[in-house]
C-alpha cells in the first residue's frame, strides 16, 4: 500500500463534504495553515465533541468558521496574527472557561483529550472554551492563515 505524502488541506471542499450539519462562514473563507491528515482528525474529533454534548442530534450541529485577525493592542497571551478560528456551540457541560495553546496531555484537558490531541497534532496556535449560562458552552479553536503565496501555489 503506497501512503501519500501530507497535503494542505481544501477547507471549502472539506464544509461541502459535511452537508448534514450547519456550517457558518464568511464569503472569502481563508485556508488554515494545516495538512489534511491532522486537520480532518481534528475536525471529526471538533464534530464528536459537539454531539456527545448536544445528546447525538447531527442536525443539530452548527460549526462556524470565521477568518479573524488579532492586532498587537489585543494580544496578549493569546498570539497576534491573521488566523482562521473553527467555533461549536450547543446544549451540555464544555467545562469551565479556559484559554491557552492546545497541548496534547494537558490537565484539564479543551473538552477532551483526544480533542486537545487532535488540534495540536494539526498545529492550532489557541483554544478557549466557554461556560455559556444554561447548561450551553462553546469551544473555538485558532489556526494560523495560510500565507497567500502557499496558497496561490496550491491553485
Amino acid at each position: 500500500m503506497t501512503s501519500l505524502p501530507p497535503q494542505p488541506i481544501d477547507l471549502a471542499a472539506l464544509l461541502r463534504a459535511h452537508p448534514f450539519i450547519t456550517i457558518e462562514r464568511p464569503p472569502e473563507l481563508w485556508e488554515p495553515d494545516a495538512d489534511d491528515v491532522s486537520f480532518i482528525r481534528f475536525f471529526g474529533e471538533l464534530l464528536v465533541a459537539v454531539l456527545a454534548r448536544n445528546g447525538q442530534v447531527l442536525s443539530a450541529v452548527t460549526i462556524r468558521v470565521s477568518n479573524v485577525v488579532v492586532e498587537r493592542p489585543a494580544a496578549g497571551p493569546m498570539p497576534e496574527g491573521e488566523f482562521v478560528a473553527f467555533t461549536a456551540h450547543g446544549p451540555g457541560d464544555w467545562g469551565g472557561d479556559v484559554a491557552r495553546p492546545p497541548v496534547s496531555g494537558a490537565a484539564p484537558p479543551l473538552v477532551s483529550a483526544d480533542f486537545e490531541a487532535a488540534a495540536a497534532a494539526a498545529g492550532a496556535l489557541w483554544a478557549y472554551t466557554r461556560n455559556l449560562g444554561n447548561d450551553t458552552g462553546s469551544v473555538t479553536i485558532l489556526f494560523a492563515r495560510r500565507s497567500r503565496a502557499a496558497a496561490e501555489l496550491k491553485r
